[in-house]
């Protein structure tokens, strides 16, 4: 399905083509006209200070497009993009806007390879990635799990991308680093720092011509808004806070719009995320941060909160073949979603007197809940309510140890981590429970070590290893191993080259264990297996990277 879109803004004006990577179907042919886009109206009244991981940024007013942008799911710590020793792909705020990238799904579409399909029986879309399925690539935000709303995979058309600063993507087993069903690669959401005083709004509406449900060329089929304000909250600017909300309402497509089926779901989203962060130093710029006479065990420690709620509401149509006749079927689906979590890091300096002797302590905690409800209907009689409940609980932390110099060609970034989680789980259908236990759960505690071995000014090897501890499955351990080397040619051209080889696992999730898919009245029954294995991968890589000449 193509698409084309016409836009027209305060700040361009362009034409931008994009394809989709699904129904390639000459008859599948839609065109977007955005009739009106109103962009970024804000005031500016507070200086900027930097900080990571959330909350200023002493960038906020240059612009938004990088050349080398800093990355963090490569080695769980801040780095250049062309430094990171494994190769990632990062899609930056600009080129969501320029796409108008709505949802985490029509993001991952501008990627060349990585791969969606349509979640089976549900509306929505997971990612594939080199041979992998969605149950078998980790979703995160800010480095902390999206719950699996489907009880394997990640629909990514469930998060809005209002609060997004980049979307970084590793490809191959990552489990090393980020534990099980990371076996196909890691998608990282980043979100944006709070900046300065300021108020955004968006709207766009389209139309998808003779696509439309209602059978009107010029038809609202597609209604969009954003909006968000954020700032500090008080004189000193410790305190910031940022409140924003999205709205997407899609009517869905038809190749005949008198016809019962559809070719797309009509959705209803809405999301609306506050988050607050306190910074002790506050605006202090006298430069202690980096005074040797600075006698603070503690410094440049930062704390936050967010709390952010979703909602969905599907309907999906579709005919169901009961011989001798199609039926019509209707599936509604209401979907909310709540997600808090809470994080802090700071810098411990236990030697005064040598300020290189420094440690970073970061620590995270995540509840999630996701609720569905759920109705088929068949000539307009329910037939099935079914109603999912579930939740995640993680409590994660690490510590990145000072930078251990052995020689002039030989230092080291050692990190060490734990995490503690919890999920639960629990379905019915027509108030009967779908598991073999009405309620089902999984405990887990994990601890990884990694160390960044630099060589010199060429070489670098990163190195790790994660062991899980499962109550159901006892302990695995995943290990890594990634090289790169630089090479500055007499022209002055850099060719990096990368290696890696890592092991990934995943653990069976509750559905595949527990849940029983009962279709007896069309002869067959889903029964999930309490005794299945962990998966085990091994992932081998090697990529090159340079500029060949100065065009290219």
């Amino acid at each position: 399905m193509s698409i084309l879109a016409f836009d027209l803004s305060l700040t361009h004006t362009g034409l931008n083509t994009h394809p989709s990577p699904l129904r390639r179907s000459p008859l599948a042919i839609s065109v977007a006209l955005a009739l009106f886009t109103f962009t970024s109206v804000s005031v500016q009244a507070a200086p900027i200070f930097a900080e990571t991981n959330g909350d200023m940024t002493d960038d906020a007013a240059m612009p938004s497009t990088r050349l080398d942008p800093i990355v963090v799911t490569a080695t769980r710590s801040e780095r250049a993009l062309s430094d990171a020793p494994v190769a990632l792909q990062v899609l930056s705020r600009q080129q969501l806007d320029d796409n108008h990238a709505h949802t985490l799904k029509e993001a991952l579409a501008l990627l060349p390879n990585v791969y969606l399909r349509e979640v089976h029986g549900k509306t929505g879309y997971e990612v594939s990635m080199q041979g992998f399925t969605g149950d078998q690539v980790l979703v995160l935000i800010d480095g902390l799990p999206i719950t699996a709303s489907t009880g394997s995979t990640v629909n990514l058309n469930q998060y809005m991308n209002m609060d997004i600063e980049q979307i970084e993507v590793v490809q191959g087993a990552a489990s090393a680093q980020f534990g099980s069903a990371a076996m196909g690669g890691v998608i990282n959401i980043i979100t944006k720092p709070i900046g300065e005083a300021t108020g955004h709004i968006t709207t766009e509406i389209a139309s998808n011509g003779q696509q439309n449900p209602s059978g009107k060329k010029l038809d609202a089929n597609k209604r969009y808004v954003e909006a968000s304000v954020e700032g500090a909250l008080d004189k000193n600017q410790r305190f910031h806070a940022r409140l924003s909300g999205s709205y997407l309402d899609n009517d869905g497509l038809s190749l005949d719009h008198e016809a019962w089926p559809r070719l797309k779901d009509a959705s209803e989203q809405s999301q609306v995320s506050a988050r607050l962060s306190y910074r002790p130093d506050g605006n202090d710029t006298s430069g202690n941060n980096n005074d040797h006479n600075d006698s603070r065990l503690v410094k440049n420690s930062q704390y936050w909160l967010e709390a952010s709620h979703y909602k969905e509401d599907d309907i999906s149509r579709f005919n169901y073949y009961v011989a001798p006749r199609y039926l019509a079927q209707q599936r509604d689906e209401h979907i909310t979603k709540q997600r808090f979590s809470i994080g802090a890091r700071a810098d411990i300096a236990p030697h005064v007197d040598d300020r290189s002797k420094t440690y970073r302590l970061s620590a995270q905690a995540l509840h999630e809940e996701y609720q569905s409800e759920s109705n088929t209907k068949t000539q307009q009689a329910i037939t099935s309510a079914r109603d999912t409940e579930i939740s995640t609980t993680l409590a994660q932390a690490q510590l990145d140890l000072p930078e251990l110099l052995l020689s002039d060609k030989h230092l080291h970034l050692i990190q060490v981590g734990g995490q503690v989680q919890q999920d639960k789980l629990s379905q019915t259908k027509n108030q009967v429970s779908e598991l073999i236990s009405d309620d089902v759960s999984r405990d887990v505690g994990e601890l990884y070590l990694q160390d960044d071995w630099l060589i010199g000014d060429n070489w670098e090897v990163l190195s790790g290893i994660r062991y899980q501890n499962d109550e159901d499955f006892g302990g695995h351990t995943a290990p890594k191993v990634s090289l790169k080397y630089n090479h500055l040619d007499a022209s002055g051209r850099d060719h990096v080259f990368r290696s890696s080889i890592g092991g990934g696992y995943r653990v069976p999730n509750l559905k595949e264990r527990y849940y029983v898919f009962d279709h007896s009245n069309l002869g067959y029954k889903v029964m999930g297996n309490p005794d299945l294995q962990p998966e085990t991968s091994t992932s081998y890589q090697i990529g090159y990277q340079g500029q060949l000449s100065d065009t290219m």
